[in-house]
């Protein structure tokens, strides 16, 4: 007969005393790491991408743990199935936005087991049985303030403009002057002819 094998997620611990875990971050804290987590965002994404280093899925999580599931003096160790349920991705965006978190630092998981009664049909006799097991819990996540980001601003490379785009300016720039009146050339020219910049030289005592 076989027998159920039990795999749980590795580098999971027990969590002793939650007290430990607890959130400590007020609002002023929430604002500083959102504002880290866009600033960095908006500073990686190159010209022509959607994402950058965090991702827009990233973003949205974080916003989720910190304004749904983070309340001072209580842990936030939300599901994936409520994670689903409020960002609307699925576990393998969710999985793959909370490394992006990680690799930031603004974000550490503890991948949490735990203790508990669990009622089951037995493998072996078939009948229903009750017993105190090990099962994988809700994992624990501790929100960092920004100190040092550990993810480096991207270089972005300056363009040189293009011949047609330089062409497209040079014709706007025509057309503008093309609708000036002749009057307001005449003026202008007049303005700062040799003769009139002489005059204004000689007003304000200049040679």
């Amino acid at each position: 007969m076989s027998t159920e094998r039990r795999r749980y997620r590795q580098h999971s611990q027990f969590i002793l005393n939650e007290h430990l875990y607890v959130s400590t971050l007020d609002r002023n804290d929430k604002a500083k790491i959102i504002t880290a987590a866009d600033g960095l965002e908006r500073h990686t994404k190159r010209e022509g991408k959607r994402n950058g280093s965090l991702g827009y899925v990233a973003i949205r999580i974080l916003r989720a743990l910190l304004f749904r599931y983070s309340a001072k003096g209580r842990i936030t160790s939300p599901s994936y199935d409520e994670l689903q349920r409020r960002t609307g991705f699925s576990r393998m965006s969710i999985r793959a936005g909370l490394k992006r978190l990680q690799a930031s630092g603004l974000l550490h998981v503890i991948r949490r087991i735990t203790r508990k009664r669990v009622d089951r049909v037995s493998p072996l006799t078939g009948l229903p049985e009750s017993f105190i097991g090990t099962v994988q819990a809700a994992n624990v996540y501790l929100l960092k303030l920004p100190r040092l980001l550990s993810i480096a601003p991207v270089e972005r490379k300056r363009r040189e403009p293009s011949l047609q785009s330089v062409l497209n300016k040079q014709n706007s720039k025509n057309k503008m002057e093309k609708k000036l009146p002749s009057q307001w050339k005449e003026a202008v020219a007049d303005a700062f002819s040799p003769q009139a910049i002489q005059r204004r030289r000689a007003v304000a005592g200049l040679r």
